[in-house]
């Protein structure tokens, strides 16, 4: 009786055990160089060998030995192919590779592996050897790992190393690999939101200690590095103390003006960059100020936290600036309310023999200047006074020119720091007084105000200076019914705290205004119950956000 052995099916199991061996016999053959009808020529120099394999085997496992082998081209005709990239053990591997489907991959051979599986399409190798990569990753080869990742387009090992080398940034800087990358390669690492370190200053350290290893041709770079430097978020006594002096930095204009004017940065616009996601100690709020209480006011989250009490009632709407972090008040006293310690202090100092309120409090170059105020006998004043947070002094300055008996002015005065003096620019197209304004994107935007006390005529303009041409436009304001009473801009944004009243009440609220489009809307009402007097832009901590009451 015969068998007709087609009807009995080979299993799964065996099959894939009969593949194994064929490829096993056949990979045997090729160390022996039996039926072989193909020459490899590898290397180059001492190092070049000649080594034969099967051609139908690599052109099943390879594209690239198929198109080679399989077009009108030398290689068809001789039979021979040279890769001189590739070295003897280097190619051994890669044969062994494609007959088995086995290879040793450790650190020392991935990356080789991994070039050549590129160059030679071979989509499974270059998988393994981005899998051990992984496995062996350390700060030592990392940035090996991940430019040989970039150059190989292996995108799931490039996002990997880039989370390692982001994750461990500091330990990876003080390799030699990142000693050698060059200016650019450096500078798309120091760039990132995504680097982690304990300071801003660290970054700083990172530049220095990668420019020390340079030529001194080469120093002129610094700057190009030292941009990057998010100077905001750097304590205004380690700019002083450490970065100003440094050779460096002394050494070059450019650097010793950037780093300067970076002492003088206060505003918290989009010209400042935020913080690096690591450093995100603090959120960007709006701190404003009640009868009694403060309060911040989150845009991101449209939350109220209740923040400290103040030193004493508010009867009145204050001028107020950030200077440093801090946060200054124009009261019965200059305050200033520390975000760290969510605590008030009084300011005092010398004004001389008249007392008055209601002074401007402006922030300029990193010090703060308290511009005009009124007499307790409703004068005008026109003294100016400079405070330095650092030294703690106040010196008085220039005093203005352009006030009038009854505070009702067009008068626009400019002053000039390095001259220390006062200039008049073009004038306002209403008189009036106790308007708002801000300035963003170096235009100046002027909000409400009175035309006149008795009565109480209210300005529906809004006006815009452009200092470029020093001109003053204006466009009718749209919250007719409301009184405008502070503004303040946060990156880039213009927050106006209006006043209006709805049945017999007052009613604070935050709007947002668009100067291109000069359209209003409404950002968030004030807590309930509350009366808010002054808005200004403030960085707060999150923990004392977090141990803070959110209100509605």
């Amino acid at each position: 009786m015969s068998v007709d052995l087609a009807s009995e099916p080979i299993s799964e199991t065996e099959r894939q055990q009969y593949c194994v061996e064929m490829m096993q016999r056949l990979n045997i053959q090729r160390r022996n160089e039996d039926s072989c009808d193909l020459i490899l020529e590898v290397g180059s120099g001492d190092d070049q060998a000649r080594l034969k394999a099967h051609r139908n085997v690599l052109c099943a496992a390879s594209p690239f030995f198929y198109n080679a082998l399989n077009t009108e081209m030398k290689e068809k005709k001789e039979g021979v192919i040279r890769l001189e990239e590739a070295s003897k053990g280097l190619m051994e591997d890669i044969l062994e590779y494609l007959y088995t489907g086995h290879v040793y991959i450790s650190e020392r051979n991935a990356v080789d592996l991994l070039a050549m599986a590129d160059y030679l399409i071979i989509p499974s190798l270059k998988v393994k050897s981005c899998e051990v990569i992984t496995q062996s990753m350390s700060h030592t080869n990392c940035l090996l790992f991940y430019y040989a990742a970039m150059r190989y387009q292996c995108t799931g090992l490039q996002e990997r190393t880039r989370n390692f080398i982001f994750a461990n940034f500091m330990s990876v800087t003080g390799t030699d690999d990142f000693l050698e990358l060059s200016r650019k390669q450096v500078e798309e690492w120091i760039s990132s939101d995504e680097i982690k370190v304990k300071s801003e200053e660290e970054v700083f350290q990172v530049i220095v200690r990668w420019m020390e290893e340079r030529e001194i041709g080469e120093r002129e770079e610094f700057f190009q590095l030292l941009r990057h430097v998010r100077f905001m978020h750097v304590p205004r006594s380690y700019v002083l103390s450490n970065i100003l002096p440094h050779p460096l930095v002394k050494g070059s204009e450019a650097c010793m003006a950037f780093a300067l004017d970076s002492t003088k940065t206060t505003s918290l616009n989009g010209l400042a960059r935020p913080p690096r996601n690591c450093l995100k100690r603090c959120e960007h709020g709006l701190f404003t100020i009640g009868r009694e209480k403060s309060f911040c006011y989150l845009p991101s989250e449209n939350k109220w936290h209740e923040m400290c009490n103040l030193l004493s009632e508010t009867k009145f709407p204050p001028s107020s600036s950030a200077l440093c972090s801090k946060l200054y008040v124009s009261r019965e006293e200059i305050e200033r309310y520390d975000p760290f310690s969510n605590s008030w202090v009084s300011l005092m100092y010398n004004r001389g023999v008249d007392k008055y309120k209601r002074p401007a409090l402006v922030t300029f170059q990193g010090f703060l200047f308290v511009v005009g105020g009124v007499t307790s006998e409703k004068r005008v004043v026109d003294k100016v006074h400079k405070y330095n947070p650092d030294t703690d002094l106040w010196q008085e300055v220039a005093p203005m020119s352009g006030w009038s008996l009854n505070g009702v002015v067009n008068v626009v005065e400019k002053y000039d720091p390095e001259r220390n003096s006062w200039s008049r620019v073009a004038s306002t197209r209403e008189k009036k007084m106790y308007c708002c304004g801000v300035m963003v994107n170096s235009k100046v935007f002027l909000f409400g105000g009175l035309k006149s006390t008795a009565p109480k005529v209210t300005s529906t303009l809004t006006e815009i200076y452009d200092p470029l041409s020093d001109v003053w436009t204006s466009v009718q304001y749209t919250p007719l019914r409301s009184l405008p009473v502070c503004a303040v801009s946060l990156k880039q944004d213009i927050f106006v705290l209006v006043l209006s009243r709805e049945n017999d009440q007052v009613v604070s609220r935050v709007n947002i205004y668009n100067g291109d489009t000069n359209e209003w809307n409404l950002c968030a009402d004030a807590p309930t119950g509350v009366q808010l007097f002054s808005l200004a832009p403030l960085k707060i901590p999150r923990d004392i956000l977090t141990a803070c009451k959110v209100v509605t």
